[in-house]
């Protein structure tokens, strides 16, 4: 992006007064993502002719640590002078000047703090280009600045505060000597962003991650904007609480939630569990790299991509984090009790929201009845309700039930996509059918059993999303979806899902 600036502007920035927050902080933004500042070649030669030689030293010198945009053509000064009244103050060829550099597309927006070239620009029909400093850092943020995925218990930090000699980097060492050399020199110095979860201040798992343009990376799908996964470890100790899968959730919903199109990352053959659970997901090998590595692609479509012979699951796994809904595939409204809702997406669960293991869900090795944290991506919902009619890669939007003191009960909060339905029918099965998935301890489930016989309905689902607008009981009876508050699971004809989503604003 380039960006000219006004002398008011420069000003603001270099002159012996305490500098506005506003302005350092746009040029703060500009130094972060390499926009380039200029200054008019016009302003340059104007102070030139300034006859008091102290201050036209004295300017000159603010003015040379900007690049100097060179005279634009005649032809533009003519054109953004012709439906202007004569105007005889001094600085009115400037104000030209700098129109013509934006009509010439010299530069993408002028910076600028005076009203005069506002209102000219308006006539110009140049205005939307024409900036203030705030609304030039509202450009700023919303172009560079990535929407921020928090999901809890992954914190994010540099590199730089990570300690090298924490235990979960000991085995890429085993595998790449020269391991401590690139942390230092390529994460470290260079400021690599990373997500880290932390359990008793031990690393226990870590993503280092980097963003890539076209032509800087090493992906070979199509694309502007790349985010490679530089590391992704989680440590031994730990494994089987699915903390791979949580930090891929962080990784897919962020590269959606800022317009990448493509996420990538390299593996060892013998990383099966990582290449499995990435090829689950949509991750597809292109190649092997010089070290041996495979590649492992995922483009991130904002349009979901269907052929025709693809199954509805099939295409939501392939396009995760984006979902496939239409008409091969159904719509149900799953109601879900406020403490099981709490337990099974704790990214939603707002001020509820607890430890990243509750008392007596992480348990020794020696008891060896390890608990999975809530928030990963593939989940179980469990019921006594008729769900014959769900199939896998329907859509199941759930629907909070009442809840006191709870501000989104009775509303549609979450939606997922359906990877397979079963039944139990003693406690040993729902035990097993539910023991990767299940956020609740094997008394809980088989508590199920204890009172009723029946069959339990096992629902495998992949989260989707949260809604940002919850939506309430009674708009849900509006949209059609729903006659009144469900007791169970019930069809949403699509018209309605379709009012869902647009009222929803689902995230990421």
């Amino acid at each position: 992006m380039h960006i000219l600036i006004d002398t008011n502007v420069v000003f603001g920035l270099e002159d012996n007064t305490p500098i506005k927050a506003t302005f350092a902080r746009f040029f703060r933004l500009c130094s972060l993502y390499g926009i380039r500042l200029f200054i008019s070649d016009a302003t340059f030669r104007d102070i030139e002719n300034d006859r008091d030689e102290g201050r036209r030293r004295a300017t000159l010198s603010k003015l040379e640590k900007y690049q100097r945009l060179g005279p634009v053509p005649s032809r533009f000064l003519d054109e953004v002078s012709a439906d202007l009244p004569p105007d005889s103050r001094r600085n009115s060829t400037i104000d030209s000047h700098f129109l013509a550099a934006l009509t010439a597309n010299a530069v993408d927006f002028l910076v600028t703090q005076d009203d005069g070239i506002h209102r000219r620009a308006s006539r110009s029909g140049i205005v939307d280009r024409v900036l203030f400093v705030p609304d030039a850092i509202r450009i700023i943020e919303k172009k560079f600045e990535p929407n921020t995925v928090k999901l809890p218990y992954i914190s994010h930090k540099k590199a730089y505060e990570l300690d090298i000699r924490a235990e979960i980097f000991d085995s890429l060492r085993e595998g790449y000597p020269e391991f401590d050399d690139w942390f230092v020199e390529k994460c470290q110095r260079a400021q690599r962003d990373c997500w880290v979860i932390e359990v008793d201040e031990e690393i226990v798992g870590i993503v280092i991650y980097k963003v890539e343009s076209s032509g800087a990376t090493d992906a070979l799908s199509t694309g502007s904007k790349f985010l490679k996964l530089c590391t992704f470890k989680m440590s031994p100790s730990y494994r089987g609480e699915r903390f791979g899968e949580q930090l891929l959730k962080q990784a897919l919903w962020h590269a959606a939630s800022n317009a990448f199109d493509v996420i990538y990352i390299t593996a060892f053959e013998d990383q099966a569990v990582l290449i499995n659970l990435l090829n689950h997901f949509g991750f597809r090998i292109t190649y092997r790299n010089k070290r041996g590595e495979f590649v492992l692609e995922k483009s991130i479509s904002k349009d979901v991509n269907k052929p025709k012979d693809m199954l509805p699951l099939e295409a939501t796994l392939i396009n995760y984090p984006r979902y496939y809904h239409g008409k091969e595939n159904s719509k149900f409204a799953v109601p879900i009790q406020g403490d099981y809702f709490d337990r099974l997406f704790p990214e939603n669960d707002g001020k509820r929201q607890g430890e990243l293991f509750r008392p007596g869900e992480l348990s020794t090795p020696m008891l060896n009845q390890k608990r999975i944290p809530g928030n990963t991506i593939r989940k179980v919902y469990v019921c006594r309700s008729n769900s014959e009619r769900v199939r896998p890669g329907d859509v199941i939007v759930f629907y909070k039930s009442q809840r006191e003191g709870d501000d989104h009960s009775q509303c549609a909060t979450t939606l997922g996509v359906v990877e397979g339905y079963s039944e139990a029918l003693t406690r040993d099965e729902l035990v097993k059918m539910t023991s990767k998935r299940s956020v609740f301890s094997d008394e809980f489930l088989g508590d199920m059993f204890n009172d009723n016989t029946s069959p339990v309905k096992v629902l495998d689902f992949l989260l989707i999303g949260h809604f940002q607008t919850p939506i309430p009981l009674h708009r849900l009876v509006d949209f059609g979806a729903v006659k009144s508050a469900p007791q169970s699971i019930a069809h949403i004809p699509d018209e309605a899902f379709e009012s869902i989503i647009q009222a929803g604003h689902l995230k990421p």
